[in-house]
């Protein structure tokens, strides 16, 4: 790929690219990092962009896995620079939070590759379904439908897994 291809198919992603940043990092100044980052990353193995399916959907799986890397690195960094003191109460409502985190992570590492894809962006990484239906090669209406089917499936798997952790107590 040379540098023009490069440009029509990659640096037109910059706001794109920049929203999402932002929409993780929530400061303006890293996700412009994130996004310089992700381009240097892509520019890097140009040559082998051409046999990716989808070159918008991999400039946003980079761009996603640096915001993350910040983040777990910030997190770390902050967790040894403070000790917080959690109450009783916190850290049990911490730890259910934490349970049901696990519980719909692993109910949705079950569902269906594109409903797993379209509920991962709509729901924890907050696309529009536009966008969504862009990056995906779907009419919009099939994203609606997939992510219909991805919650009820969700939904279900939780009532589910919720009433046997409850026969327990």
């Amino acid at each position: 790929m040379d540098i023009y291809d490069f440009n029509q198919q990659v640096l037109i992603l910059r706001e794109q690219l920049y929203r999402y940043s932002l929409r993780m990092l929530g400061n303006a100044e890293s996700a412009e990092d994130m996004v310089q980052e992700a381009f240097l990353r892509l520019w890097l193995i140009r040559s082998q962009l051409e046999t990716y399916r989808s070159v918008p959907a991999l400039a946003m799986k980079v761009t996603k896995n640096l915001c993350l890397d910040y983040l777990k690195q910030r997190k770390t960094a902050t967790k040894t620079e403070i000790e917080p003191q959690i109450s009783k109460e916190s850290a049990e409502n911490t730890f259910e939070r934490h349970q049901m985190f696990e519980i719909v992570k692993k109910i949705v590492d079950t569902l269906p590759g594109l409903q797993q894809m379209i509920f991962r962006m709509k729901d924890i990484e907050g696309y529009e379904v536009e966008e969504i239906a862009l990056i995906t090669g779907s009419k919009a209406e099939a994203v609606r439908i997939n992510l219909s089917r991805a919650r009820t499936k969700i939904r279900e798997n939780i009532e589910k897994n919720y009433n046997r952790y409850d026969a327990y107590e």
